[in-house]
C-alpha cells in the first residue's frame, strides 16, 4: 500500500485529489484500492452536550443514536441496525435531527428513511459529528464481512434506504424490516430528507451492497459521504437528486459502480464528488434531463471488467432500467445492473440521458478507456484528462455502432488534455405523448446550437493537448469547506436561547431583539429547534454565521401584517419593502444555513432576504425561503394547514421579489415553489447589480406568476449548475448582463403557446422560457424538458401544459428571434 495510502487517510476531502494530482505529476499510478485493514481505528467519543451550549438535546431538536434509549453501540462490536432504526423513526416523528456520534456502528438490515405522504416537514435528517478531522474518522455504518442479505449481487441491498411512502399515514409508524419495491416509491415527493457527514463501509463478500439509495426532489441531499466499497461491494450510490435536491462532496472507492443514476429527479446536479477504483463505471446515468457534474474527480480502475461497453461515465437509454441487457449493459457478469422499475416520473427517450460536465479532472491508466460514452447531448467545459485514448464515443443508437469517436489529442498517456469546450448535439428519438382529446402526439426534438442569433452548422470541439497539470483546487472551488463550516456543532456557537439573550422560540413572543443581540456579539449564531417571530429586519454583520439545526426544525417568520421598520438610523421607512434576513453590503464571510426565512402572503411588505455580502466564504446552504398561508405546529413537526378564504388566495398582493442578491457566493439547492398571490413584478429570486462571483449548485424556482421565476439584471459572473422549473412563466430572464452561464435544465414547465398575449401588467414579450436580451458572453446549455402537452390550468400550481409544437425554448430579444418550437438547444451562446 506504501505511502501514497498513508497520504490519502490524512488528507481532508477537499485536498484528497490535489494529492492525487501531485503524485500523477510525478509520473506514478493513481492510489491502489484502499484496504479497510489498513486505516486508522475510528475514535469512539459520544458527546451528549456542546460546548458553548445550555441546552438538552430535546431542546436543541436532535436524538443522539448513542444515547438511551437507543443505545447504538459505536465501538462496532453489537448489532446497531434495530438501535439506529428506532432512532429514525423517532426523529421523524418528533422533528429532531437523528445525530451520529463518531464511531463504527454495525449494520445487517438495511435502514430504512421514510417520509410520510406529503410530509414535507416529518423528513428524516441524519447528520453525523464532525469537528474537522480526516474524512476517514466521520462516524461510519459497516455492514461486516459476508453479512447475510447482502451477498447476492442479482438481489441486492441497499445499506440506507431513503423514500417517500405513499402508503404510510400522516400519523403512522413503519416497522424497521418494511421494505418498498422501486414501483412503490414517489421520489417526486421526496422532499428534505438529508444524510450528512456520515460513511459507510462494506466488508468483504457483499457482492450484492449497495450504500445508500436517495432519489429524491426539494432539500433531499447526501453531502460530505465517503462510501467505501472495499474489494466486493456492489454501488456507491443509486438515485441522483434533482430539482431542488442535489448530492455533494459524495467520494466512492472501488465497487463495480460509483453512482447509479439511471433514475433521478429532474436536472440533477453532483458537486464535488470523488470517485476512484470503480471496476465498471464511476457514473451510469438515464435519468431525467440533464446531469450536472461540477468539481469532480475520477480517477483510477479496479479489475477491468467490461471496458468495452462503457466509459468512465456513461449516459445509457432510459430502457436499461427495465431490461440491464446489451447492447448498453451486460445481461449478466459482474458489470450487470439490477432491474430499477420507474416510479411515477419515468424518464423518457428524449427527455434522459443529457450531461454537461465543468471543471472535471479524469484519469485512467486503461489503455482501452473511454471518459464519456452517450447516445445524448454532451457538454463539457474546462475538463482535464488523462491516460484516456479516447474522450468521447457518441452513439444514437448503440455503443457497438454506428458511433462518433472524440480522440485524446495528446502525444502520450502521460500527457493532460485539457477539454476547453466540447458542445456534440445528438438527435434524440421521437417519443410519443398523450394529448388533449385522446389524441396522440408524435415528438420529434432536434438539438442545435447557437450563436449570436445563428445556427451553428457543426458541433465544437475545442481542446488543447499536452496541456499542464490540472489546479489543485477543482473541489474545494465549488465546496464549502467541512473542517470549519458553522453548525449547532461548531466549538465557539452561541445558542439565542442561552443567557443573556433567552429568546423563546414560541412562535409568539417576539424575539428580535434577543436574536440581533446574539447577532451582533457573536460570529456563530445558533437557532434551536423552534419558530422564531421576528417583527423587524435581522442586520447580519459581514462574518456572521446564522445556522439553525435543519432547515424543517428551525424557522425566523414575521408577523403576518408584515415587518416594520427599525429606525430611522437604518435607512428603512414605513411603506419600504423590508427583508427579514439582510446582510452587510461588501467583502465578507456571511453563512446562511439549516433554517427557514418564512414570511406570509398578508404581509405585503415582507420578503425573505437581501444578500449584499460577497466573498468566497459566503454560503447559503440547505435553507429555505417561502411565502405562504400555512401556520407551523412545532409539537407535531408538521404543518398546520390552516386557509384562509379562496378569495384572498387569488389576490395578487406579492409585488416584490421574495429574494434579492446583490452579492455574491455559493448557494446550494435554492429553491421555492410558491404560486398565486404574486403580481407582475414579483420574482421568485431576484440577481440585480451582482459582479463579486456567484454561483447555485441546484436553483429550482417554480410556479411563480411575476413576469419571471427568476430574473438576472445588470450582473456577471454568474453561473447556474442545474436548473428545474414548472409551470408556464419564464423560467429565467437575463438582461443586461454578462458572464452568465446555465449549465443544464429540466423540468416540465410549458411556455404560453407563440400566439398567447400576457395579461395587461405583464411585460409584452412573446412567450418562452428563457428569454435574454442586451446580453454578451452568455451560455444557456442542455436545455431540455419533460413534454407536458395536457392538463392543468392557470389556478393549479403547475400551470397548464400545451403541444410542444406551439411554444418556444428560448427568446433572443437584441436579435428579435425565438428559437423553433420543436427544438432544444444544446447551446445557445451570446458573445
Amino acid at each position: 500500500m506504501g505511502k501514497y495510502l498513508s497520504m490519502f487517510f490524512f488528507v481532508t476531502i477537499a485536498a484528497l485529489f490535489e494529492a492525487v494530482l501531485v503524485v500523477l505529476a510525478g509520473g506514478n499510478a493513481l492510489f491502489e484500492q484502499a484496504d479497510s485493514s489498513h486505516r486508522p481505528p475510528l475514535a469512539f467519543h459520544a458527546p451528549t452536550t456542546f460546548p458553548g451550549l445550555e441546552l438538552s438535546d430535546d431542546e436543541l431538536g436532535i436524538l443522539n443514536v448513542a444515547n438511551a434509549p437507543y443505545n447504538a453501540d459505536p465501538k462496532g462490536v453489537s448489532d446497531s441496525t434495530q438501535a439506529i432504526q428506532h432512532a429514525i423513526l423517532d426523529g421523524r416523528e418528533q422533528g429532531k435531527v437523528v445525530y451520529v456520534p463518531k464511531g463504527t456502528y454495525l449494520i445487517s438490515e438495511t435502514l430504512n428513511c421514510t417520509e410520510h405522504a406529503h410530509g414535507r416537514y416529518q423528513p428524516v435528517v441524519m447528520v453525523g459529528e464532525t469537528n474537522g478531522d480526516d474524512p476517514f474518522q466521520r462516524p461510519t455504518l459497516h455492514v461486516a464481512s459476508d453479512t447475510a442479505g447482502f451477498t447476492n449481487a442479482s438481489n441486492p441491498r441497499y445499506v440506507v434506504h431513503y423514500w417517500e411512502d405513499s402508503d404510510l399515514p400522516p400519523s403512522g409508524k413503519l416497522h424497521h424490516n418494511r421494505q418498498k419495491t422501486d414501483g412503490d416509491i414517489r421520489a417526486n415527493v421526496n422532499f428534505n430528507q438529508i444524510f450528512q457527514g456520515i460513511n459507510i463501509r462494506i466488508g468483504k463478500g457483499n457482492f450484492g451492497a449497495i450504500g445508500i439509495r436517495m432519489r429524491g426532489a426539494q432539500g433531499t441531499n447526501i453531502e460530505n459521504s465517503l462510501i467505501d466499497l472495499g474489494e466486493d461491494g456492489f454501488i456507491g450510490v443509486v438515485g441522483a437528486s434533482g430539482s431542488g435536491g442535489s448530492h455533494a462532496g459524495v467520494t466512492v472507492i472501488g465497487g463495480r459502480y460509483g453512482l447509479d443514476f439511471r433514475m433521478a429527479q429532474p436536472a440533477p446536479t453532483l458537486s464535488g464528488a470523488q470517485l476512484y477504483n470503480q471496476s465498471c463505471a464511476a457514473v451510469v446515468y438515464a435519468g431525467l434531463q440533464t446531469l450536472t457534474i461540477v468539481g469532480t474527480y475520477i480517477g483510477g480502475h479496479g479489475e477491468k471488467l467490461e471496458p468495452q461497453l462503457l466509459g468512465l461515465v456513461a449516459s445509457v437509454p432510459p430502457e436499461v432500467m427495465n431490461s440491464g441487457v446489451p447492447p448498453w449493459l451486460p445481461a449478466a457478469g459482474p458489470c450487470y445492473l439490477p432491474v430499477l422499475h420507474p416510479d411515477v416520473q419515468p424518464a423518457g427517450p428524449a427527455d434522459s440521458g443529457q450531461i454537461s460536465m465543468i471543471d472535471c479532472v479524469i484519469y485512467s491508466p486503461d489503455a482501452e478507456a473511454t471518459v464519456v460514452t452517450t447516445p445524448r447531448n454532451l457538454y463539457m467545459r474546462n475538463v482535464y484528462t488523462r491516460g484516456t485514448p479516447r474522450i468521447a464515443r457518441l452513439c444514437r443508437h448503440a455503443p457497438s455502432g454506428p458511433c462518433t469517436y472524440l480522440p485524446n489529442p495528446s502525444s502520450s498517456a502521460d500527457q493532460w488534455t485539457l477539454i476547453k469546450e466540447i458542445a456534440f448535439g445528438i438527435q434524440p428519438p421521437m417519443t410519443t405523448r398523450g394529448g388533449p382529446r385522446n389524441t396522440t402526439l408524435q415528438l420529434q426534438f432536434k438539438s442545435t446550437l447557437w450563436k449570436d442569433g445563428k445556427h451553428l452548422a457543426m458541433n465544437i470541439t475545442n481542446m488543447q493537448n499536452d496541456a499542464p497539470n490540472p489546479p489543485f483546487n477543482f473541489t474545494s472551488k465549488h465546496m464549502w469547506d467541512e473542517r470549519t463550516f458553522p453548525s449547532f456543532q461548531s466549538a465557539k456557537v452561541v445558542s439565542v436561547k442561552q443567557s443573556p439573550y433567552n429568546a423563546k422560540g414560541d412562535g409568539t413572543s417576539d424575539d428580535t431583539s434577543a436574536i440581533q443581540r446574539a447577532i451582533n456579539e457573536n460570529e456563530i449564531v445558533l437557532l434551536p429547534k423552534g419558530i422564531y417571530l421576528v417583527s423587524s429586519t435581522l442586520m447580519l454583520k459581514a462574518n456572521t454565521k446564522l445556522v439553525g439545526v435543519g432547515r424543517t426544525f428551525s424557522f425566523l417568520h414575521c408577523p403576518k401584517n408584515g415587518l416594520k421598520p427599525r429606525d430611522a438610523a437604518d435607512g428603512m421607512h414605513a411603506g419600504d419593502n423590508l427583508p427579514i434576513v439582510e446582510t452587510y453590503e461588501g467583502s465578507g464571510s456571511t453563512v446562511v444555513a439549516f433554517l427557514t426565512i418564512k414570511t406570509y402572503h398578508t404581509a405585503v411588505n415582507t420578503y425573505a432576504f437581501d444578500w449584499k455580502t460577497y466573498g468566497d466564504g459566503c454560503i447559503f446552504r440547505q435553507a429555505y425561503c417561502l411565502t405562504t398561508y400555512y401556520d407551523f405546529d412545532m409539537s407535531s413537526g408538521r404543518q398546520a394547514r390552516k386557509l384562509r378564504g379562496k378569495a384572498q388566495r387569488t389576490q395578487p398582493n406579492s409585488t416584490f421579489p421574495l429574494m434579492v442578491i446583490r452579492g455574491g457566493g455559493k448557494f446550494y439547492t435554492l429553491e421555492n415553489e410558491d404560486y398565486n398571490f404574486q403580481a407582475p413584478s414579483y420574482r421568485h429570486l431576484l440577481i440585480t447589480n451582482s459582479s463579486a462571483g456567484l454561483s447555485f449548485y441546484q436553483l429550482n424556482t417554480e410556479h411563480c406568476r411575476g413576469d419571471a421565476n427568476t430574473e438576472i439584471r445588470s450582473s456577471s459572473n454568474v453561473q447556474i449548475f442545474g436548473m428545474k422549473s414548472e409551470a408556464n412563466y419564464v423560467v429565467l430572464w437575463i438582461r443586461d448582463s454578462h458572464s452568465v452561464c446555465l449549465f443544464g435544465y429540466g423540468g416540465n414547465a410549458a411556455a404560453f403557446p407563440l400566439t398567447h398575449k400576457y395579461a395587461p401588467g405583464y411585460a409584452q414579450y412573446t412567450p418562452s422560457l428563457f428569454r435574454v436580451e442586451r446580453c454578451h458572453d452568455t451560455r444557456l446549455i442542455n436545455l431540455v424538458d419533460y413534454p407536458r402537452v395536457k392538463g392543468g390550468n392557470q389556478t393549479f400550481f403547475a400551470g397548464q401544459g400545451f403541444d410542444p409544437h406551439t411554444w418556444s425554448m428560448v427568446l433572443d430579444s437584441s436579435n428579435q428571434i425565438s428559437s423553433p418550437p420543436m427544438e432544444r438547444p444544446l447551446l445557445y451562446y451570446w458573445s
